[in-house]
């Protein structure tokens, strides 16, 4: 696997932001970072690599951020002075991370398209917007007492819609610069109401054991290759090597939501990117995913996405 680092970034008068642009012998596309007026960073990521690439990192490191991984698959890597830590992130997940005193950071980076937003900060900057001191932050997100932080849940999709926004921002110069930080605070905002909600997120699962929780993994990733084929799901639990109730369990420990639930976001988020890209039409897309009715891949792309699928419209991404 080839090992390198991300190019140097350029400032972009227009977009008023920094920009990586990937070389062409690495791939296509590129990586935006706007610098914003409260002092956190908004990282805006759209590419598509041409192999899996390990991308290694200089510090310093942003010790905390809120990030969502719309497509594509990162596996990071993060070593501390006494210990470390693989964090995987998947298309469909958002999470919060706080990793304080990073000796090393690195990236495995699949070859499929990656499409993330993040919000980078210091938790003191969080702490002064929210006009709140740390204790009183959301899920206890600084305490000192357990040391690094990963809280994952699934994409809501209001936080896609204001992901989407950003991604389409219309404005240049100083007004876009106003508008994505108007849509980081925003996906902020729904970030800590999501931590406030009573329900299951993915927190590296202590509730399952190492192994258990690798083959639910090593199932989604089978979900996601072949999203066009509905999978038997006792298939699907004997090539992980779980009986099917077991998958069943554990894939809902993991993800809170079922093996099939998982199967149909992917799904209609793919659908989503295609129809983006402007490339394919409504009935195109939702053939490309699995969906032979286009009525009923209508239906659950509104229920999911809240708009219909037709009122979707090329990003301008760089990535084709």
């Amino acid at each position: 696997m080839e090992k390198t680092v991300f190019p140097p970034s350029r400032w972009n008068e227009n977009l008023g932001a920094n920009q990586v642009v990937l070389p062409p012998d690495l791939g296509v596309g590129d990586i935006k970072a706007f610098r914003l007026a409260c002092g956190m960073k908004l990282n805006i990521a759209d590419f598509k690599l041409h192999q899996p690439t390990v991308f290694k990192h200089s510090p310093p490191f942003d010790s905390m951020g809120l990030g969502c991984c719309l497509s594509g698959l990162v596996e990071a890597q993060i070593g501390f002075e006494r210990r470390a830590t693989t964090v995987t992130t998947r298309s469909g997940q958002s999470a919060v991370n706080y990793f304080p005193d990073i000796a090393s950071f690195s990236q495995i980076i699949d070859s499929k398209r990656m499409v993330r937003v993040g919000v980078l900060m210091e938790p003191d900057q969080l702490a002064v917007i929210a006009d709140q001191d740390e204790q009183r932050l959301p899920g206890g997100l600084f305490n000192p007492v357990q040391g690094f932080i990963h809280l994952g849940d699934e994409i809501t999709p209001t936080m896609r819609e204001v992901i989407h926004q950003a991604l389409q921002c219309p404005f240049q110069g100083v007004i876009r610069k106003l508008f994505m930080e108007s849509k980081a605070l925003e996906f902020l905002a729904l970030k800590l109401e999501q931590l406030q909600a009573p329900k299951k997120r993915l927190i590296d699962t202590p509730s399952l054991r190492r192994g258990d929780l690798e083959r639910v993994r090593h199932a989604a990733s089978l979900l996601a290759v072949d999203l066009v084929k509905t999978p038997d799901l006792n298939e699907l639990a004997r090539s992980v090597g779980m009986c099917r109730t077991k998958l069943h369990r554990c894939f809902r420990s993991a993800y809170g939501i079922t093996p099939f639930d998982y199967l149909r976001n992917r799904r209609l988020e793919t659908a989503m990117l295609y129809l983006k890209e402007g490339e394919m039409n409504v009935t195109e897309a939702a053939c490309a995913v699995g969906y032979s009715s286009p009525s009923y891949f209508t239906k659950a792309f509104k229920k999911y996405f809240g708009y219909l699928p037709g009122q979707c419209c090329r990003t301008g991404s760089s990535v084709q």
